[in-house]
């Protein structure tokens, strides 16, 4: 198994393709099974070509990836800037399966019929039109919980769309991946970068995604009550990036979990003395006020990062995909290349 990172910053399509393209075949010495794709917004006009370009400069792999105003690749973090990046594998003994999804209500289980077992996936989709969160509640409850990893489109504008790529098709909606079986083990982690406010609390009254309550008494006021008892620099960050917490029991150590979810504050309503998040969640889950945090999130990345480091033997990590937040680096920590 080997793996390459590559990322061309040529302004045409599809001299950025070419060259990404050979810098790669040239450092895996071989043909990759598979190409992770990720072009810059830049290119839109030219999105059409792409699966063209592809299947030229690639022909005997399987190729999948999306548009993003963020990318990692051959070690840099690219953001709003020209760029195509690819991520490549050789991955023998594993069996490699792509697929798209034209909208959420697909069927899990027909997704992974067509394995055998121990399914592991690997998941691009559109936000606009892919409700992620609905398929990826869907599919753990049809299946033994699998281990996925992916990210979203990005660099939609009112004049543009997010676009997906898949071997020779592009997509302007829905999903698109791959199902991974055989020797490999994908494994995942999460940096949510997130700072905890208050304790733990019950969403007791919710209806989609707006909460009434919190252990039985009005969001809004605990929500205010909580806000007094932080200091002026806190409150200033919740202003900003005010998220809520969903965490599977009332640990809720930011630093340790890796399993809670995350939604956005996107407004208060007092009439109804109730919190709007953006997308919904489950009456009676477990919840924790949240803001975002640089500083805390670069220590939590570091963190999670050694403890992985000293989880695995030497020789067993073979390649990293990294997925981050749009604009993460320069809009969160005022410094594009950060992570």
């Amino acid at each position: 198994m080997k793996w390459s990172s590559v990322l061309s910053t040529k302004e045409n399509l599809e001299a950025a393709i070419a060259e990404a393209s050979s810098e790669l075949l040239e450092n895996l010495e071989q043909t990759p099974s598979v190409v992770f794709v990720f072009l810059s917004p830049f290119y839109h006009l030219h999105f059409d070509r792409a699966p063209e370009l592809f299947k030229r400069f690639l022909p005997d792999s399987v190729v999948v990836g999306c548009a993003a105003c963020g990318i990692f690749a051959g070690g840099i973090e690219l953001e709003d800037a020209v760029g195509v990046g690819m991520i490549g594998a050789y991955l023998p003994e594993v069996d490699v399966v792509p697929f798209y999804m034209k909208d959420s209500h697909t069927d899990p289980l027909e997704l992974v019929a067509s394995v055998e077992a121990d399914p592991q996936l690997v998941l691009f989709s559109d936000p606009l039109t892919f409700d992620h969160g609905e398929f990826l509640t869907r599919l753990n409850a049809a299946t033994t919980p699998l281990p996925i990893i992916g990210g979203l489109a990005s660099g939609a504008s009112e004049t543009t769309y997010n676009v997906l790529f898949l071997n020779d098709t592009v997509y302007k909606s829905g999903a698109v991946g791959l199902i991974l079986t055989g020797n490999i083990m994908l494994e995942q982690f999460v940096s949510q970068g997130s700072k905890g406010l208050g304790a733990p609390c019950f969403a007791t009254r919710v209806r989609g995604n707006v909460i009434y309550e919190l252990d039985g008494y009005p969001a809004e006021l605990v929500l205010g009550t909580m806000l007094e008892s932080i200091d002026e620099a806190e409150r200033l960050l919740f202003e900003e990036s005010g998220l809520m917490g969903i965490y599977e029991d009332t640990h809720c150590d930011e630093r340790l979990s890796t399993t809670h979810d995350v939604r956005q504050i996107i407004g208060i309503d007092d009439g109804t003395s109730s919190i709007i998040l953006d997308e919904p969640i489950a009456e009676n889950s477990i919840v924790r006020i949240l803001i975002g945090d640089p500083y805390q999130s670069h220590e939590f990345l570091i963190e999670n990062l050694k403890r992985y480091k000293q989880q695995v033997s030497d020789g067993e990590l073979s390649g990293a995909l990294v997925f981050s937040c749009a604009r993460r680096g320069e809009g969160f920590y005022n410094d594009q290349g950060h992570e």
